[in-house]
């Protein structure tokens, strides 16, 4: 019985102290080494064109890594372009009739307010007199605070755009490193002594990660589709902006396209505008079974994390981390379970 505690005192201990392991990592190494597993996961990525690059042409191992992280930069570069500036048209669009849509919001607010103040029975104007009130000291207090916080921040933003710019060079530089030298690392690891331990969680972590992102970016780019269609056939003039915000909301935690859509067709159906609530209805249904059925059937296998332990991982990341800690919670539960294995069998 001594022998049977002493165990599983051990085992515990081992597990608190990969636990923390992994806590320590993620807080502390972690941010540093971001540049590095993102360049990392780029040569991962294009390796094979790499390689064919290399056999085809025989082009020198530095030309053809240059070569192919140049060109695959070039194209994400062009399409963020094209992509912002009609983003940047239809923002434009939007700025230069706020004024007509504040005053079509007024008038309709007005004729919400006289429809309550006839039911009531109340003074005509009082409702709307005090709503306008309300809404224009809403309205100074968040300019207040916005000018407050751009000056405040003013330094820490031209700090964090100068540590971006250093990060994406870095980026490169170390993904042109990592496709000439990818050889040399994998003889390297070949030869540790922890090689089983580091391939089999590296292999895990990739496995999981890639589902991981494979599914985020499919949902995402499939929801701001089926919302841009359908704002668009809606006659939307803000379709693209309105669709690709849904599509990014729709990627961050604890939000959802039902953060747009509800608000909006409680709006219309007040507004007895059901065609429109109607079709922003099944806008909203679309991206919302089409998030339960794929990431159901991507994600959740190929992590292998059931769901309770996936909503576990999810909370206690968001509580040590933040959002980001929504990402973290998953794979450091996964690490922590691998970590786990491999002592067992030592």
């Amino acid at each position: 019985m001594d022998e049977v505690r002493a165990g599983k005192q051990k085992r515990i201990l081992r597990l608190t102290g990969i636990t923390i392991g992994v806590y320590l990592t993620f807080r502390y190494l972690l941010p540093v080494v971001i540049p590095f597993l993102v360049a990392g996961a780029l040569a991962f990525f294009l390796k094979k064109p790499y390689g064919w690059l290399t056999r085809r042409y025989r082009l020198p191992k530095s030309v053809a890594a240059t070569l192919i992280t140049a060109v695959f930069v070039a194209m994400i570069s062009a399409g963020l372009f094209f992509l912002v500036r009609e983003l940047l048209y239809q923002i434009g669009d939007l700025a230069e009739n706020i004024p007509e849509y504040m005053e079509q919001a007024n008038l309709w607010m007005r004729e919400l307010c006289e429809q309550y103040e006839r039911t009531l029975r109340l003074e005509d104007g009082e409702i709307f007199d005090w709503i306008s009130v309300q809404w224009n000291s809403g309205l100074a207090e968040i300019g207040s605070q916005i000018m407050t916080a751009i000056l405040g921040n003013s330094v820490a933003l031209v700090s964090w755009t100068i540590k971006f710019g250093a990060g994406a060079v870095v980026i490169f530089l170390a993904t042109i490193l990592f496709l000439m030298s990818g050889e040399r690392i994998n003889d390297t690891l070949a030869h540790s002594p922890f090689n089983n331990e580091i391939s089999s969680l590296k292999e895990k972590l990739i496995h999981a990660g890639s589902a991981y992102i494979k599914s985020q970016l499919i949902i995402m780019t499939l929801t701001a589709v089926i919302c841009c269609v359908g704002l668009s056939l809606m006659g939307n003039p803000y379709s693209i902006i309105t669709g690709i915000g849904i599509g990014l909301l729709d990627a961050l935690p604890l939000f959802g396209t039902g953060t747009v859509f509800i608000p909006w067709v409680i709006v219309e159906l007040i507004r007895r505008r059901w065609l429109r609530a109607v079709v922003l209805a099944v806008i909203y249904l679309i991206t919302y079974f089409l998030r339960e059925v794929l990431e159901t059937k991507i994600l959740g296998k190929s992590m292998g994390l059931s769901p309770l332990a996936s909503l576990a991982a999810i909370y206690v990341g968001l509580k040590l981390f933040g959002i980001i800690g929504v990402v973290l919670g998953p794979f450091g539960l996964i690490a922590i379970q691998e970590l786990a294995r491999f002592d067992e069998k030592d």
